[in-house]
């Protein structure tokens, strides 16, 4: 009896509704009514209009010809001839040509800058590194790429004067060196320097892939300019550091970075790495990223 009594108080609670929300309620089911029903009596009132066009003859056309429905399916099928594509050369062709091969102004613009940096086509498939490419409509075209002798010839003449490669440390390198790289303009060095801030210093040039707009790709283009110096890390004292530190670390959370603090304060200090991991929101994934910048003592 009191089971049901609670049942029907529990009903009146929330089912039970005063003048006001009544009228609210009857007012949005009619809105609702008029909406659902309102395209139909339009239509009803204003019926469409439908032109009195006949058609007799539909011509068609393709490369100024044209083709009557009459025409037999032989006939047809020779005007409709399949689209060829012309060879190419990706280190001479102008910015309309890829345009005209299918290729967005966007991209058209990225080979443009490519080239401008000193940068050159050896074989068809280098197209597949330029930012953005559609890959499918690179595959299609690469059959047509029709690359220049000259356009080698710096990389197999062996009597020229080699050049001299610029390595760039990326744990000390300011904007400038970083913009000197190709691939790497104004807003990405930024980018790199304030996540190499946040991190404490880079340890694996593979963290430069964290980054957004800085993919496997790029990296491969760069890995042989770029190197690091892993001792100008900046470590995390783990059995020191406060949360305000801990928690601006890009691999942790606020949360984690709160209990990793709660964890030491209640058990002591860490005696190992490994005793992070009796902090239960920590994932070893997370662990592992964050490893090499803890310090114990």
């Amino acid at each position: 009896m009191k089971t049901t009594r609670r049942i029907i108080s529990l009903l009146k609670k929330y089912f039970i509704f005063n003048k006001s929300e009544r009228k609210g309620i009857y007012g949005l089911l009619l809105v609702m009514v008029i909406i659902f029903i309102a395209p139909k009596v339009y239509q009803y009132l204003f019926p469409p209009e439908f032109l009195p066009i006949q058609i007799t003859e539909l011509p068609l056309t393709y490369d100024n010809k044209s083709v009557n429905p009459t025409d037999t399916v032989t006939d047809t099928e020779k005007i409709f001839e399949p689209l060829t594509i012309p060879f190419f050369d990706p280190n001479t062709a102008t910015k309309e040509t890829f345009i005209q091969l299918g290729f967005s102004n966007k991209v058209a613009a990225n080979i443009e800058h490519f080239r401008s940096k000193g940068g050159t086509f050896r074989k068809p498939e280098d197209l597949y590194k330029i930012y953005s490419i559609d890959s499918a409509l690179v595959s299609i075209v690469i059959p047509f790429i029709r690359i220049e002798t000259h356009a080698n010839q710096r990389y197999t003449n062996t009597q020229s004067t080699p050049k001299t490669k610029v390595i760039v440390e990326i744990n000390t390198a300011d904007s400038a060196a970083l913009v000197a790289l190709y691939g790497i303009g104004p807003s990405m060095a930024a980018r790199i320097i304030d996540y190499r801030n946040k991190l404490g210093g880079f340890h694996t040039l593979n963290q430069l892939t964290e980054l957004w707009g800085f993919d496997k790709y790029k990296l491969d283009e760069l890995k042989d300019k770029l190197t690091i110096d892993a001792s100008l890390i900046k470590y995390l004292p783990i059995n020191s550091i406060t949360y305000d530190e801990l928690k601006t670390h890009p691999y942790l959370r606020y949360k984690q970075a709160a209990a990793i603090i709660n964890y030491r304060k209640q058990h002591g200090n860490y005696t190992s790495i490994d005793a992070i991991k009796n902090v239960r929101i920590i994932p070893d994934s997370t662990l592992n990223k964050l490893a090499p910048y803890i310090k114990l003592n």
